[in-house]
């Protein structure tokens, strides 16, 4: 991935890693002391594994281009097997992409030079606390 980029034009400035997903319920997971160690492999592959791989891959040429790194995922990597901290109930709200992607352009650009391992909820409050 990171060749072809770089193949198409000088450099590499932003790597949004966007990730999420997998089974969510706690009756699907089990417990996590004796649950399904397939399940949680799957589950850490697809949300964590992921991001590090391409990460891990794409650091030189960001590091060269002193580029920027935005991770974005769904609310249930802040809320328990996906359960709002809302009272538990969904705002059904849903975001449009555009608001997303302002929000990923902003961080990644120089108007954002400290914005360092923060967690921006763009979520319309559907997560009051954590």
């Amino acid at each position: 991935m990171v060749e072809t980029v770089l193949a198409a034009g000088p450099r590499l400035d932003i790597l949004i890693n966007n990730v999420g997903g997998g089974t969510t319920t706690a009756e699907a997971m089990g417990d996590p002391l004796d649950g399904d160690d397939g399940l949680w492999d799957e589950v850490y592959a697809l949300n964590l594994f992921a991001t590090v791989r391409t990460t891990r891959h794409a650091l030189p040429a960001l590091t060269r281009s002193r580029g920027s790194i935005v991770n974005i995922s769904s609310n249930s990597a802040r809320t328990p097997f996906g359960t709002p901290a809302n009272g538990g109930m969904l705002t059904g709200t849903l975001i449009d992409p555009a608001e997303i992607a302002r929000a990923v352009l902003l961080l990644a650009s120089p108007a954002m030079p400290s914005a360092i391992g923060q967690i921006w909820a763009v979520d319309a409050g559907s997560v009051k606390a954590v």
